[in-house]
């Protein structure tokens, strides 16, 4: 019962799978659903259950301490907090931005700038054509008057290729910027100021354990996607779960 429900978690991008859940995939996948085996591995610790609106739910004990690491780490990012400008001085530089760089930000945008520039996370998201590599534009230009670096990272190669395409800027895959071979290796740490994770619909609970761990504190983290697009990679779909949470 372990397996399938570590293959259900990383095919669906949930970390937590209900009973009626693993019955009917059991039942999809025409396996029995041993109940005393699920018994069996919760005892040992293997797998991990709650009890949740009088319905028993269950996760991998891996899961369940990267989900409750990653907020720990959240929590601990947002309490030292980062130096912000003042509105009215952002306000003048998107004005100053639209101008050199020829772009014109509607109201939606402008939030989401102001957003990026004076929190430790946000969210830049939309479908295509919603203007996010606009926002991206006018938020580097607003950093490097900060003197903040902009630090381009996404899941695949191709994602971030996609990234220099669009922004003139380099950028990396998350796995060689923190020099990770596999799932066991130990993050490099990061001394960027300021993180893009573009295709963040693609990150999943290991990968971005691994970015919070390398990151330095003070350092904002932005990411950008869209959660109707490309699916995490394995289990844990953080950026429409950060997107539900309220963030």
């Amino acid at each position: 019962m372990k397996k399938v429900i570590e293959e259900f978690l990383s095919s669906t991008g949930s970390t937590w799978i209900s009973q009626s859940e693993l019955v009917a995939y059991c039942k999809k996948k025409k396996i029995s659903f041993d109940k005393e085996q699920l018994k069996f591995h919760v005892r040992s610790g293997e797998i991990v259950a709650t009890l949740f609106f009088r319905q028993h739910y269950y996760s991998t004990k891996k899961l369940h301490m990267l989900e409750n690491s990653i907020c720990q780490k959240i929590v601990a990012l947002k309490k030292i907090g980062v130096k912000t400008p003042s509105y009215e001085w952002v306000e003048e530089k998107i004005c100053e931005a639209e101008g050199i760089l020829k772009i014109k930000l509607h109201v939606e945008q402008r939030n989401a700038v102001h957003t990026a520039v004076s929190n430790v996370f946000s969210i830049v998201t939309g479908g295509p054509g919603t203007g996010k590599t606009s926002v991206l534009i006018v938020v580097e230009y607003i950093f490097k008057a900060m003197g903040i670096q902009l630090c381009y990272m996404a899941p695949t190669g191709k994602a971030a290729k996609r990234i220099t395409e669009s922004t003139g800027s380099k950028a990396y895959t998350l796995h060689k910027k923190m020099a990770i071979i596999d799932e066991n290796s130990i993050p490099k740490p990061l001394c960027e100021r300021c993180i893009v994770i573009d295709e963040s619909s693609m990150a999943d609970m290991d990968i971005t354990h691994k970015l919070l761990t390398a990151v330095s504190p003070g350092c904002r983290i932005i990411w950008v996607g869209d959660i109707y697009q490309l699916p995490s990679v394995g289990a844990g779909s953080i950026l429409r779960d950060f997107i539900g949470s309220g963030f």
